[in-house]
């Protein structure tokens, strides 16, 4: 099992979210694509699609789904803006991880968590922590890059 210390600045800023996996066509790249982002809870679905349409031009969303989710993600530490680069004004590189973990009563379940890039594994098991001290974590597996709304 892993076991690591906690770190207090995790624990103040863990919170609910929503993950959007959103799958649509770029007349730009010519094919369909997927991204996964990430939203607050209290975000409109339509608001947050006509803000993806605004950041990549000339897109056609096909479909998407929503999953509620855990996010430890610090805007303040997303990487910096280039000016060249439209969509950086938008949205921010994060990575969603699932943490397989173990119950008090040694049954095991996972749970998808959103982090900076730069998060390390002190950080997801302090937040898992948080969410509930009998949990075990028992795996992290790096799942899929995301992208994060900037407010």
């Amino acid at each position: 099992m892993l076991n690591l210390k906690t770190n207090k600045q995790t624990l103040e800023k863990i919170r609910k979210a929503r993950m959007v996996n959103v799958r649509f066509f770029s007349d730009k790249a010519g094919n369909t694509l997927e991204r996964a982002l990430i939203i607050d809870m209290d975000e409109k679905i339509e608001d947050v699609m006509n803000y993806l349409e605004e950041s990549i031009d000339n897109i056609n969303i096909i479909h998407y789904t929503t999953k509620d989710i855990y996010s430890i993600v610090n805007i303040s530490e997303l990487e910096d803006i280039h000016d060249y680069v439209k969509l950086e004004h938008y949205w921010g590189d994060v990575i969603s991880y699932v943490i397989e973990y173990k119950d008090c009563f040694g049954f095991t379940d996972e749970l998808c968590l959103v982090a900076n890039i730069d998060c390390d594994n002190n950080d997801l098991i302090t937040a898992v922590n948080n969410l509930n001290e009998s949990f075990e974590v028992v795996n992290i597996y790096e799942y899929r890059d995301c992208w994060v709304k900037r407010p």
